[in-house]
């Protein structure tokens, strides 16, 4: 660890080792005692050569490389700090642990949508199943061993920044506060908690909007990406909602009167017991989740066409950046027309957007980057497809809630001719003698 980085608190630890050898003359065994003064703060181990190699190894795919990396070095802290599992030296490293793990299990491909809870920390969640359905034991350990070390970093950094009084220190601070609510995020969407997971990205949001975007640079990939991941969670809850009571109906279809054998009875049970878990969602909450999804991809879309426009030259600014830009605190007079473009946004419904991000994609769809480097145009072009399966999904979206606007409609006119018919005066009956 570097001594030239300002110290934020001051450790020493002592270890004493025996020595394995036979005592010489039967006296007493040899002992070392090593007597280390190290300045330990949360900038000196990201600026460590540790950290910087199990980066290296994480982006190189390593997984295992760089697990190896940081736990040796977590150690080597924890003797440090006799054993303060909370110092500030230790956050960079439980959150690059926390952070390996997910991308690990996220790319095993082995990983069920609501499936095994990363234990209590991950809002509970399922229990592996014995004969091996949802996520694999090992991988469920993986995932709560991920939380953990998130949540750990999370605490570290959230007292750090409420400590911190210079400028740049509490916007990198912030910044890194943010990365690891979006990968508590990717974690809780991961084990189907998507609730909770539409929380984190929204921390993860404010945090970005707040210390990255100004007047002079209102467009942000890592914007546009905890953007996209705040439409995706809220399109997931929506159609869990969906699902819920189709489940518990065709449950309900299984007759536990009618002598079934063992095997139904199990279904059922199941069944009944997977219905009851996921939250019930009525068709107005479940069409209000699609609607924000679909204001969620078309806040994406805006932000990823002001980056276009960025890198072909391009002086235009999108509403979306004169929203951002007026929450920033040199805000101008374009703040009132910001709030009414919000207004706007919110009160329509799913074709208006979906028509909006066509027409962000129509502006931008002749633009070329005002440099020749393979890089830029490379970047151009992959954020003009995202765009295009990002209006794919809104399309989609957009239907569901057309749809979704017409069942709600006609059970509304059931109710209003069941009621009608219920205040109707019940018949007279007539007698006939003779």
């Amino acid at each position: 660890l570097s001594d030239n980085n300002p110290p934020a608190d001051t450790a020493t630890a002592t270890a004493t080792a025996s020595a394995s050898a036979a005592p010489q003359n039967d006296g007493p065994p040899l002992k070392l005692t090593l007597s280390t003064r190290t300045l330990l703060t949360y900038q000196s181990s990201k600026t460590s050569s540790h950290y910087q190699r199990a980066k290296s190894h994480l982006n190189d795919g390593n997984f295992e490389e760089c697990l190896t990396v940081i736990a040796e070095e977590m150690q080597r802290l924890e003797v440090l700090t006799n054993g303060d599992e909370f110092h500030e030296c230790l956050a960079p490293f439980q959150y690059l642990y926390g952070t390996t793990l997910l991308y690990e299990v996220e790319e095993s491909d082995a990983m069920m949508v609501g499936g095994a809870g990363a234990g209590a920390g991950a809002a509970g969640g399922q229990e592996v199943d014995e004969d091996g359905g949802g996520v694999p034991e090992e991988q469920a350990e993986d995932l709560q061993i991920a939380w953990e070390n998130l949540e750990s970093a999370r605490s570290i950094l959230v007292k750090l920044c409420c400590k911190s009084f210079d400028q740049n220190s509490t916007k990198e601070l912030q910044l890194d506060l943010a990365q690891i609510h979006h990968r508590l995020g990717d974690l809780q969407k991961a084990n189907g908690n998507y609730a909770d997971a539409i929380h984190d990205y929204r921390d993860c949001l404010r945090l970005r909007t707040q210390y990255q975007v100004t007047p002079v640079s209102p467009y942000h990939r890592t914007i546009a990406d905890v953007q996209y991941c705040i439409g995706t969670a809220c399109l997931l809850l929506a159609a869990e909602g969906e699902g819920s009571p189709n489940t518990a109906e065709v449950a309900d279809g299984l007759d536990l009167n009618s002598g079934g054998d063992e095997q139904d009875l199990g279904l059922k049970a199941t069944m009944m017991a997977c219905a009851s878990a996921a939250k019930k969602l009525t068709n107005e909450e479940i069409e209000s989740w699609r609607r924000t999804s679909c204001e969620m991809y078309l806040d994406c879309g805006r932000t990823l066409g002001g980056l276009i426009c960025q890198l072909c030259g391009v002086d235009r600014m999108y509403d979306s950046a004169r929203r951002n830009s007026a929450t920033h605190a040199n805000a101008n007079a374009d703040a009132d027309t910001n709030a009414d473009a919000d207004a706007d946004d919110n009160a329509a419904d799913g074709a208006t957007h979906s028509t909006k991000l066509s027409n962000i994609r129509s502006s931008i769809a002749l633009l070329h980057p005002k440099t020749t480097s393979t890089k830029d145009v490379n970047t151009v072009s992959d954020l003009k497809e995202l765009l295009d399966e990002i209006q794919e999904t809104l399309d989609a979206s957009t239907e569901s809630i057309r749809v979704l606007q017409d069942v709600t409609l006609l059970k509304k006119e059931a109710e209003a001719m069941a009621e009608q018919e219920d205040r109707k005066p019940a018949a007279v009956g007539v007698t006939t003698v003779g």
